[in-house]
This record gives C-alpha cells, sequence and structure tokens, in this order.
C-alpha cells in the first residue's frame, strides 16, 4: 500500500516540479567539419553568443560525430590528433554550460575529416 501511495504523489508532483523548474528549448543548429586545423576547430561563437548585446544564446550543445574519430577538450586546453577525448563516428558529446560552448574545440585524429552535427539549447526558467 505503502509503494501505491509513493507511486500516485511521485505521478503528480514530478510533472509538477519539472514545469516549474524550467527547460530547455532549442536556439540553432549547425554543421562543421572537423579537419587537422592547428588547434582544433570551434563552435560557431554566434550560435551561443550576442557580442552586441553580451547576452548568452545557448548554454547547451549536443553534437553527434558523423564519418571519423575526433577527439575535442572543452576547458580551454589545445587539442591535437593524439591529445583529448576521443570519440568514434555516431558518439555524442554533451556540452552543458557556456564556458563549455566557448572553450570547445575538435581535431581528427586520421587522414579522413569528420562531420559534426550541433544542436543548441538555452535554459528557460519558467518559475
Amino acid at each position: 500500500m505503502k509503494r501505491i501511495r509513493l507511486l500516485a504523489i511521485s505521478l503528480v508532483l514530478l510533472p509538477i516540479l519539472a514545469y516549474s523548474a524550467g527547460q530547455y528549448r532549442p536556439t540553432g543548429y549547425e554543421a562543421i567539419t572537423v579537419d587537422a586545423t592547428a588547434g582544433g576547430v570551434a563552435l560557431t561563437v554566434a550560435k551561443y553568443w550576442t557580442a552586441a548585446t553580451s547576452k548568452v544564446v545557448s548554454d547547451l550543445a549536443v553534437i553527434t560525430v558523423e564519418s571519423a574519430t575526433i577527439r575535442y577538450t572543452e576547458d580551454g586546453t589545445t587539442v591535437t590528433s593524439s591529445a583529448g577525448t576521443p570519440v568514434l563516428p555516431y558518439g555524442e558529446i554533451v556540452l552543458g554550460s557556456f564556458e563549455a560552448l566557448k572553450n570547445f574545440k575538435a581535431i581528427r585524429t586520421g587522414d579522413v575529416s569528420a562531420s559534426i552535427k550541433v544542436r543548441y539549447y538555452k535554459w528557460y526558467d519558467q518559475r
């Protein structure tokens, strides 16, 4: 009986808590070719920052790697074909802060350039 009551309370409260806390909404998309550029390839600044108003446009990105293995960093360190976190084709990367988006750099690991598909989101507080 206690389990049924707990389940009923959870089913009522969880949607209310999720709605009141806010949600992520899509703000953009881009496709980027990741090649052997020294220092790595960055995300497009205008997708997550508006310089004219000093406003954060996106604070979350979900990146899907296609066609070739890459390495990436998100903390400002230099990425190379042998240093950084490796991601295989069809792997995903989640960048969960403005700083991670700003510092993201990627480079291919082999002779073939990769394509990454980036979906951008912004947290909206609905309280």
